[in-house]
């Protein structure tokens, strides 16, 4: 068993950025995710590793923690207390994240035509 600080330190992440992985992936880390002496959490190696394979989906796909959360669900992980996010609730956000490109490229278009219209 790891403390939050120990797999911290592992992951390259701070101990804050583990904490709220494993709030994300609580459904998955049942008995996997004990208080020790004084309280401190401490993780088995399974959940060290959930929390691993979280930031590989989250880092190479550059997702979110909860679409990455999302995709570990669909490989038959049951996380976040067995909520998921259903594929309406991805495409909703990956549109949010689209418009904001949309308005930059529509701005920037704009520009280039009061330039091209003062010439």
């Amino acid at each position: 068993m790891k403390t939050l600080r120990d797999v911290a330190k592992e992951l390259e992440l701070s101990v804050d950025a583990v904490r709220k992985r494993v709030r994300l992936l609580e459904g998955a880390l049942d008995g996997e995710v004990q208080r020790g002496p004084r309280g401190v959490l401490l993780l088995s190696d399974e959940a060290v590793e959930l929390i691993r394979r979280l930031e590989e989906v989250r880092r190479q796909d550059g997702i979110t923690l909860e679409q990455a959360v999302s995709r570990l669900n669909l490989n038959g992980s049951n996380v976040n207390g067995g909520r998921h996010q259903t594929d309406t609730e991805e495409i909703l956000a990956e549109l949010k994240r689209l418009r904001w490109a949309v308005i930059g490229l529509t701005v920037v278009l704009l520009a280039v035509t009061i330039v091209i219209s003062l010439r």
